[in-house]
């Protein structure tokens, strides 16, 4: 394959859309308050154990591949990389690995349900009496000849030979931490250096603390940061019915302004290969405290309180492997200045933890921040008023409510509606600022469709300027059997189900104000101003390709690939 073959290959996958030199898609989020949100990162050892043993029993009626069972069973069923409709009465356990299970309006289990790397549907008036446990994550098995199933062996990561140096001194476990951040245009790839340590304190306190250093693989001529970062952060955790974690940090780190299109996974794939880096991004010295309450197990409560020191960093000459005679899209300036910052928040989350087939989400957000030496960036004043040099004060809210519903036992329809943005006080500073467009989340549009940027010879580095955006989204999803598995030696490669998807999104972000172009403060934009489009994809789980087509203007359809969610 030729390299105008693999460039042309790559851009159609990643964004195959007409396109600028520095394709002018971003996403609003303040972000978790503090980084202790815990997600499901595989399946635990000691349930993989138990429904492989289960399933190699040799009492267990062991099924291969897609199978409709009507009659009843009267002991335990053990299914492998297959959907299974059950419309009898099963008397034992079922364990499914890598498949679906589908229990339908006469179907009944009398024992335990696992579900490894699957999704458990019943019907209207279906009936299970067990215990159940589910994982959407794919299970680490191999079928021996003789049928029986057996673990596979783990694939080597640098977290994972990190984590087999851990050393115990006493009751503290110290072990070393090697990760990287989202490569990108101000420091290449930022590596990640550490050590952590846990402590338990007591049966029901622990205490955790990290150190770590980041090294960026990319110089800065312009002197504008430094060849390293660093972070550290301590956490005292209280367990029990009501955890609840009290912590300090301190970092000099390179962030991310206000909106974060595309995963950190998404981003580096993009900026390594593409030359197209998603986010701005500013340098912030941090010191602050900062806390996490669970008053139930699906409601967090969170706060931070924080000072800061904001400065301007440059794109610098990363690597990038296609487009190399590019230029990067320059890394917009931001209000340089010391910042003090209060979050307060909250998270209530009812869905099911991995397939996300029905439950609430709903998280909202308020952010106060000032300043008492803040150097601003001029813009027009169309934009935003000037700026004081002291005494600045703003105020922000965030706010994303999601709702997953299952219709069917292979249908869900997933809505969303999301809005950030300025509140009261004084206009929010550029690191704050927002846009809207680009695959997350129109996808029908390009990069920053919408910038609020009045400017005949607008900025080429493309700034986020508008004090608030909002945005609609649908999805209906329905699976669909993919079956697409290959080996290669020990490892299994492809894919096992997907979701055939059809959305449509709605959204805008604008100035608020009383001048020209400006929306008063106590009004949302007109909705014939909104943007708006429909689309097909097919997400599964580990990647997504989606075809939008804007409605609202007359564009081309963007082919996107996606490697998360789109929510």
């Amino acid at each position: 394959m030729t390299s105008a073959m693999r460039s042309a290959l790559l851009a159609g996958l990643l964004w195959a859309a007409p396109a600028a030199a520095q394709d002018p898609v971003r996403v609003l989020d303040f972000g978790p308050l503090p980084d202790t949100v815990l997600a499901p990162e595989g399946i635990p050892d000691s349930v993989l154990a138990r429904a492989v043993a289960t399933f190699n029993a040799p009492t267990t009626v062991r099924i291969y591949g897609d199978a409709v069972l009507r009659a009843d069973i009267g002991g335990t069923l053990g299914v492998h990389r297959g959907t299974v409709r059950i419309g009898g009465t099963v008397r034992g356990d079922v364990v499914i690995l890598n498949g679906d299970l589908l229990l339908e309006a006469a179907g009944r289990i009398l024992g335990r349900v696992t579900v490894l790397g699957g999704r458990f549907l019943l019907d209207p008036g279906a009936r299970h009496d067990g215990p159940l446990t589910t994982f959407r994550s794919r299970a680490p098995v191999d079928q021996l000849g003789s049928g029986e199933l057996v673990v596979s062996a783990p694939r080597r990561t640098l977290a994972g030979i990190a984590s087999a140096l851990t050393v115990q001194l006493g009751e503290v476990e110290v072990r070393p931490r090697v990760f990287a951040d989202a490569y990108n245009r101000v420091e290449g790839l930022p590596l990640r250096l550490g050590v952590g340590a846990a402590w338990p304190a007591s049966p029901r306190v622990h205490v955790v603390a990290e150190a770590d250093v980041t090294l960026r693989t990319a110089r800065d001529p312009a002197g504008t940061r430094g060849p390293t970062g660093w972070a550290t952060r301590l956490a005292i955790t209280r367990g029990g019915d009501t955890p609840f974690t009290l912590g300090f940090e301190a970092s000099d780190a390179i962030g991310p302004t206000a909106e974060r299109p595309f995963s950190s996974n998404e981003l580096s794939v993009s900026a390594l290969f593409l030359k197209r880096d998603w986010r701005d991004w500013y340098g912030m010295r941090r010191i602050g405290v900062f806390g996490e309450w669970q008053p139930r197990p699906t409601l967090t409560v969170r706060a931070r309180v924080a000072g800061q020191r904001e400065r301007s960093v440059t794109a610098v000459d990363a690597f990038s492997l296609l487009r190399a005679d590019e230029d990067w899209r320059p890394n917009p300036l931001i209000d340089d200045g010391t910042y003090r910052v209060i979050e307060v928040g909250g998270r209530v989350d009812t869905r099911d933890p991995d397939g996300r087939i029905s439950g609430w989400f709903g998280e909202v957000g308020v952010r106060r921040v000032g300043s008492a030496a803040l150097t601003p960036v001029l813009l027009p004043t169309q934009v935003r008023d000037p700026l004081p040099n002291t005494d600045y004060a703003s105020w922000e809210l965030h706010f994303d409510v999601r709702r997953a519903m299952r219709l069917h036992p292979r249908y869900a329809l997933h809505l969303r509606a999301a809005g950030s943005g300025w509140v009261g006080g004084d206009p929010l500073t550029v690191q704050h600022r927002l846009a809207m467009g680009g695959v997350d989340p129109l996808a029908g549009y390009g990069f920053r469709e919408i910038t609020c940027d009045p400017r005949r010879r607008p900025d080429p580095a493309g700034p986020a300027l508008c004090d608030r955006q909002m945005v609609l989204q649908a999805e209906l999803r329905r699976t669909i059997p993919a079956r697409l598995g290959t080996r290669i030696g020990p490892y299994g490669l492809g894919i096992e189900q997907a979701d055939l998807i059809l959305f449509g999104d709605l959204g805008s972000a604008w100035l608020a104000g009383d001048g020209p172009g400006q929306v008063p403060a106590g009004r949302l934009q007109s909705l014939d101003e909104w943007r708006a489009d429909i689309g097909v994809g097919i997400d599964a789980g580990l990647i997504g390709i989606y075809l939008a087509k804007a409605l609202t203007d007359d564009y081309a359809p963007r082919l996107s690939l996606r490697l998360s969610r789109r929510f």
